[in-house]
């Protein structure tokens, strides 16, 4: 394994650490007004890429691991702020979030054999929440109408 696929690797594996922190963040709200989403993301958050990586690329992952899941926090707190308790911008933002791990995971999926059904599955989860997402989007926009 190249060093290339080890961070890009890591990258999806923030991405999946990043999916439990949005529920701890989010709390009831979320859980409350969009339980599948909250599924979704508990189910994301139990999986982990970590055990397929070489050893001789370990710590280039974990070095990578620790700076993405700094990045997406910071992106996630600067897009939410304190607006936690509202699903709207929850949902908002994991539109972009899943969109985006999504993209990454189709990626990586190219880069290793070794890896490539399980990241293509990761891949497809990522891209269920987003459908999960814009479906709760669309019932809040519904349930807002003048």
């Amino acid at each position: 394994m190249n060093e290339f696929t080890a961070k890009k690797l890591a990258e999806i594996e923030a991405f999946l650490q990043i999916s439990g922190v949005i529920i701890e963040k989010a709390g009831n709200p979320l859980v409350e007004n969009n339980p599948e989403v909250v599924e979704s993301l508990d189910a994301l958050s139990q999986q982990t890429i970590a055990p397929s990586v070489s050893a001789e690329v370990k710590e280039i992952f974990d070095t990578k691991v620790e700076k993405t899941h700094a990045k997406l926090s910071n992106m996630m707190e600067i897009y939410i702020g304190d607006e936690w308790d509202n699903p709207v911008e929850v949902l908002e933002w994991s539109s972009f979030f899943s969109g985006a791990a999504a993209a990454h995971a189709a990626l990586a999926s190219e880069l290793s054999d070794e890896t490539r059904e399980q990241l293509d599955t990761v891949r497809s989860d990522f891209e269920a929440l987003l459908q999960k997402v814009i479906a709760g989007l669309r019932a809040v926009g519904i349930s807002r109408r003048g």
